[in-house]
């Protein structure tokens, strides 16, 4: 389930993908000083990796019935 910020209400999305290959990654330069949904990430982080991704399914989302 996600939650969409810009229509403030909960949507399905389906989405099958294999798992993804991570690789390990140096990192030189980070910058973490910002905002993310209201989520302060101004410190760096504890561990990295990196994915080339993967090909992903997704299906329509959709409204999640209010009950």
């Amino acid at each position: 389930m996600a939650f969409s910020m810009e229509t403030i209400q909960q949507i399905i999305q389906r989405l099958h993908h294999l798992p993804w290959p991570l690789q390990e990654v140096q990192v030189s330069r980070l910058q973490t000083d910002y905002n993310l949904g209201g989520i302060s990430l101004i410190r760096p982080p504890d561990l990295i990796h990196y994915s080339r991704g993967v090909k992903v399914l997704a299906w329509k989302r959709e409204p999640v019935a209010q009950q």
